[in-house]
């Protein structure tokens, strides 16, 4: 049975085969195809780099993009599997799948394959070709496609603003930290993880008021790891985390890890993210040789790792939070019993933390009669509209989404949850991922930014590894072609060479 819109194929006037759909019409001219197809073409600036494709037809538009934009990238969306099996046997249809520029999906896809193709640093613009007849036969699926479209574009836009803004931190962290941690040798040998405990990631919610009195009176039961925040707020409540994670780059994070008994954390395990803030890296270096390093999604990271693979661990940090990164160090440990204290992503009795916080005290610093710290903590809740979960619970769509991701992630590695009293309980059943006794650091410094320089070919797969400063770089000069970009972020390696 035939489920595609299109049921036959018939000739142009110019020797086209033209598919039509089962109501008769088509999307191409049935005349000359070719000139109307050039029509369309002849009005788009030589600029674009990238396009999409509403309705592939005979694929004839298709074909003269790809004449005109050699170079550019071509997303090309029909809107049934079934309907793109039924153009495979048109002959320009055949040919254009052999090109590399182009790419054929059906529209249940166009979410992942706009986030997996459309770069916004690399490519500019998106430019968006509706073929009229197309959507004409296609209105009813309209409405969903276009919010597909919308969906993924708001996403693409996310990150490419994070990317342009912290895009020039996350590298002099990257370069700072790399060279700090070639020049402390770690020894994880006499670390024994204990995994018949159960393992108890900490973040700083408002909830962890009251739940971490279960920690504090059962503290040998758990192995604790904190992140960076909730960090001193444990501390001063007499609860030493066996493990702290950081992975912000912004210089207010360094405040986490100013000390005053530096001899309390000497026996914890620091995990930092590549990208952190390297002037935290080197307090804690001051106190501590059991530092490991992790990376997750920045390209550069990544090929560093893939440099010195046995030096560094992989961390997922879903939206970007410290909270999953910390639950996906226990998970890769192997823990099979885990617990999460203040993950609320929410706020609490006008709270946006716990206490003990450096935002406690920060704000304690500067209240008076008439700005109480209250005052401030409300100001920084109302940044964004808040939706009421409870009569004393409020949350945002940012903090909605953390708690989504978190929860997304517990789901992909099938681990089972619940939440209960402001606790979270997970049943993990994976293997154990990482051995930090295994963790060598063989990290070269010199050698590694030698060789980085000397590259004269970057590989297709390392064309894109400085693309967070590439986006900051594009923000913030008036260059937009990304050759050039490019050769400016890695001649800015010599800078970061000297000055690490």
């Amino acid at each position: 049975m035939n489920n595609s819109i299109y049921e036959s194929i018939i000739l142009s006037k110019s020797n086209i085969q033209i598919p039509l759909f089962k109501s008769g019409r088509s999307v191409d001219s049935r005349y000359f195809p070719e000139k109307e197809a050039e029509k369309i073409i002849a009005e788009l600036s030589n600029s674009y780099k990238i396009f999409l494709v509403f309705g592939i037809g005979s694929g004839i538009l298709i074909k003269k993009l790809n004449e005109k934009f050699p170079n550019a990238k071509i997303l090309a969306m029909e809107k049934k599997e079934c309907d793109l099996d039924f153009l495979s046997q048109l002959k320009i249809f055949q040919e254009l799948k052999q090109s590399s520029n182009c790419l054929f999906f059906s529209s249940e896809k166009l979410i992942q394959v706009l986030l997996n193709s459309y770069i916004p640093s690399v490519h500019g613009d998106l430019r968006i070709i509706e073929q009229r007849a197309w959507i004409q036969e296609n209105k009813e699926d309209i409405l969903q496609i276009k919010n597909d479209l919308s969906l993924a574009l708001k996403k693409i836009s996310a990150d490419f603003s994070v990317q342009s803004h912290f895009g020039k931190i996350w590298q002099h962290n990257i370069f700072s930290n790399l060279k700090l941690f070639s020049q402390n040798k770690n020894d994880f040998s006499n670390i024994k993880i204990p995994l018949d405990k159960t393992a108890v990631i900490v973040a700083a919610g408002p909830s962890l008021d009251k739940t971490k009195n279960e920690l504090l009176n059962n503290r040998n039961l758990y192995f604790v790891i904190s992140t960076d925040t909730s960090m001193s707020s444990l501390i001063k409540s007499g609860i030493i985390p066996d493990a702290i994670l950081s992975i912000d780059g912004q210089l207010v994070s360094s405040t986490h890890f100013l000390f005053k008994n530096k001899d309390l954390l000497k026996d914890s395990i620091f995990i930092f993210d590549l990208c952190a803030n390297s002037s935290a890296v080197k307090k804690v270096y001051e106190i501590s040789k059991k530092v490991l390093f992790s990376v997750s999604a920045h390209p550069l990271c990544e090929y560093i790792k893939s440099f010195f693979p046995s030096s560094f661990i992989s961390l997922q940090t879903g939206s970007g939070t410290v909270t999953i990164a910390a639950l996906d160090f226990a998970i890769k440990l192997g823990f099979q019993n885990i617990q999460i204290y203040g993950a609320d992503f929410s706020y609490t009795n006008g709270k946006p933390y716990t206490k003990g916080t450096y935002l406690d005290k920060e704000f304690g610093k500067i209240q008076n009669k008439i700005n109480s710290s209250e005052k401030k903590f409300v100001s920084l809740m109302f940044r964004t509209e808040l939706k009421k979960i409870s009569q004393k619970k409020y949350t945002t769509e940012v903090l909605e989404s953390y708690k989504l991701s978190m929860e997304d992630y517990l789901i992909n590695e099938k681990a089972t949850f619940n939440l209960k009293n402001d606790v979270y309980f997970v049943k993990n059943t994976n293997s154990p991922k990482i051995k930090i006794e295994n963790i060598e650091n063989n990290v070269n410094f010199d050698f590694f930014m030698n060789d980085l320089l000397e590259k004269k070919n970057f590989l297709e797969n390392e064309q894109l590894i400085f693309l967070p400063y590439i986006a900051w770089l594009r923000k913030n000069t008036n260059i937009n072609d990304f050759e050039k970009l490019q050769k400016l972020a890695l001649s800015s390696i010599v800078r970061y060479n000297n000055k690490v």
